[in-house]
């Protein structure tokens, strides 16, 4: 094969979508949706049968007019879970005040600055106290399987077979993300979306997308970050549209100013800043944080203990498998990933300390690698499938187990 074919090979052309590759991609969405909606129901009978029960309620962050909330016999003497605090900023987006129906935001700007889900969920459930748990799942499985939908597009216009789209629905860390009510699904679904709209050159469209991302998680900008790059390089180098991934000025400058416009509201609301104090408290020196964690899980075997330790394994393992294709993968696929892994890598003790906070910390890093893995592979093997599939299987078998420790 000539080096002029190679490159071909690993520079693939996108072909436009037609109306059956949407029902093929509807069918998975419909095959995700019925996965979540049956594991949320294996779940339920742990929470008394009630979705107030899945948020992490924690007697650690409520006070006394709490007694008067429904959601307060769910409320238990363990840590609690971000959820709680989304679903506090649900009953009102814009609040400034840290006190509010029984819950303490313990950290106002970084939970308002994940402000897209609540915000969401506010615009329909109106901060009704009872709606608002199902809108905020429905709107949580909802992005769990828009990320099969979209993928599914994208995979099949590479010329890749659609049902590959399941996998980003089955990632393991939406076996936490969607049961907790977190923030992860809904950005990696607007982040994808973004890469549909950007290789069908629906410059408009992937700019508005990506920039409703960094509201829903602010990781979300390492791919605005890289969007920059690939278009400054694309520039420098006269080669911008030679590939599906090259970004117009859009796809970086319109969420720039979004983030910034939303940091702004936010130092005017809280007299603070995303990135000031104790806000960066989690980010510390390269991989320190990692061999921490690992070394006290090791000296502290239990169940819980035992899949944390296999679940890294399998992160590591995967990250080192994804290394042998990264000098195929599109320029801004490239970036995006390098980028997580540097985040990843310098997150401290704390967040690495159990399986449920680094798979969700992973999950750009985890999906993206497996979009451009796929694109370049155009697939994967059996086994990687099966491996995915276990992976999930044994995060959601987790899920359950943490909610049965709970009772």
């Amino acid at each position: 094969m000539s080096k002029k074919q190679i490159q071909q090979d690993f520079e693939p052309t996108i072909r436009s979508l037609r109306i059956s590759d949407i029902f093929v991609s509807l069918r998975l969405t419909a095959i995700a949706i019925l996965i979540y909606a049956a594991f949320i129901a294996v779940l339920l009978p742990l929470t008394k049968n009630h979705l107030y029960g899945l948020y992490g309620f924690s007697q650690e962050v409520t006070h006394a007019e709490s007694g008067d909330m429904p959601w307060q016999k769910y409320a238990h003497p363990k840590p609690g879970y971000d959820g709680q605090f989304y679903f506090r900023l649900a009953l009102d987006p814009f609040t400034g005040q840290k006190k509010a129906y029984g819950i303490n935001l313990d950290a106002p700007v970084v939970r308002q600055q994940r402000i897209l889900l609540p915000f969401f969920t506010w615009l329909v459930a109106r901060g009704d106290l009872e709606i608002t748990p199902p809108v905020m799942m429905a709107i949580n499985l909802g992005a769990v399987a828009g990320c099969a939908f979209v993928t599914g597009l994208l995979l099949i216009g590479f010329g890749i077979p659609g049902w590959y789209g399941l996998l980003f629905a089955l990632y393991p860390g939406f076996a936490v993300s969607a049961g907790r009510y977190l923030t992860e699904p809904l950005a990696l679904f607007l982040i994808l979306s973004s890469l549909l709209m950007l290789v069908n050159r629906k410059n408009l469209a992937a700019a508005i997308l990506l920039s409703l991302a960094v509201l829903a998680r602010e990781t979300a900008t390492l791919v605005v970050a890289a969007g920059f790059f690939t278009w400054l390089s694309g520039k420098i180098l006269q080669n911008g549209n030679k590939n599906n991934f090259s970004p117009h000025f859009s796809f970086w400058l319109y969420p720039t100013l979004s983030f910034f416009l939303w940091q702004f509201w936010l130092w005017n609301n809280w007299a603070t800043v995303l990135l000031d104090g104790e806000n960066i408290s989690k980010i510390g020196v390269p991989l320190i944080g990692l061999i921490h964690a690992t070394a006290g899980n090791i000296t502290n075997l239990n169940p819980e203990t035992g899949f944390y330790l296999i679940m890294l394994l399998a992160v590591v393992v995967y990250q080192v498998f994804i290394c042998r294709w990264i000098r195929h993968f599109p320029l801004l696929l490239l970036i995006s990933w390098a980028c997580y892994v540097l985040l990843v890598s310098c997150t401290k003790t704390a967040v690495w300390s159990n399986s449920t906070s680094f798979l969700r910390l992973s999950a750009e890093l985890n999906m993206l690698g497996l979009l451009a893995y796929l694109i370049v592979k155009k697939g994967a093997g059996n086994l990687f499938v099966s491996f995915w599939i276990l992976a999930w299987i044994l995060t959601a078998g987790a899920e359950w187990y943490h909610l049965y420790s709970i009772q």
